[in-house]
């Protein structure tokens, strides 16, 4: 208990961190300040993000800080995003969910690291529209680096084919987009990248699955939510991270159907057991 408690303090402060990050990130990008947003996961103390004053100890208590203060800073009143809360209890998922999985393996590491990546990604976008080269490139680099010295469940080649794949995906469907109907931005770069860190985790036959399912289930909600304004589908644009991270988070926790042998192997005992 002695090293759950602080365990679990630092797990859900990354989440916090990784929250003023986002929230950083779109107060730089409106005010056109964005090379001078920086990596303040590790760079204590946590502030106010409108006022920079320091949070207190009883501030800083994951999930409980933000529910005590009732989501406003005690210096200057302002409104503190409900991001921080959702980022901070849904960070603390991960560690138990990683050994679970994993075992107390170097795979449970990369997991949990591409897990609060992933996260993050998916709160920018949601919040603010935002898919930073600042976290997709680590992340894809990282599984590219993991899938090399063996740390990942997935062979090197599988690696580079599933980020491969995972770009050409959206990224010939932004072609066939322009082709169709005159408009380039079915997705953003920012998408293609998050895609290819994906596959790089995944593999190539998984992350063509994943983005098959994620791009089915966000037409479908553009459908709904056009239908809801009154508006055609085209005009009732969706952010794409929000869809495609939950649908991979539950991809990573099935580590025996990453590879494309894994893959293969699963479809060969599926299709043999058919009458």
């Amino acid at each position: 208990m002695a090293v759950a408690l602080p365990a679990c303090w630092m797990v859900s402060h990354l989440g916090s961190r990784l929250a003023y990050m986002a929230l950083e990130e779109d107060l730089a990008s409106s005010e056109g300040k964005q090379d001078q947003a920086g990596l303040k996961i590790f760079q204590p103390p946590p502030q106010c993000p409108q006022c920079a004053a320091t949070l207190s100890a009883a501030e800083m208590l994951p999930v409980l800080g933000w529910a005590m203060s009732g989501g406003h800073c005690r210096s200057c009143g302002s409104g503190i995003p409900g991001l921080y809360p959702v980022a901070e209890a849904v960070s603390l998922l991960v560690p138990p969910a990683a050994l679970l999985i994993y075992g107390v393996t170097p795979a449970a590491l990369v997991f949990s690291l591409a897990c609060w990546t992933l996260i993050a990604l998916a709160l920018m976008d949601a919040g603010f529209g935002l898919v930073v080269d600042r976290l997709t490139l680590p992340l894809l680099g990282g599984a590219l680096l993991a899938a090399a010295l063996d740390l990942w469940p997935l062979p090197p080649e599988d690696a580079i084919l599933g980020a491969f794949t995972g770009w050409a995906y959206l990224r010939l469907g932004n072609w066939y987009t322009a082709r169709r109907h005159g408009d380039d931005a079915a997705t953003g770069w920012g998408d293609m990248k998050l895609a290819a860190a994906i596959g790089a985790l995944t593999g190539p036959v998984l992350i063509f699955v994943l983005l098959v399912a994620s791009t089915g289930i966000a037409s479908l909600l553009m459908v709904a939510v056009a239908a809801a304004r009154r508006t055609s589908p085209a005009q009732a644009r969706l952010r794409f991270a929000p869809v495609l991270v939950p649908i991979s988070l539950m991809a990573l926790a099935l580590p025996g159907f990453i590879s494309v042998d894994s893959a293969m192997a699963a479809a060969g005992r599926y299709l043999g057991g058919m009458p």
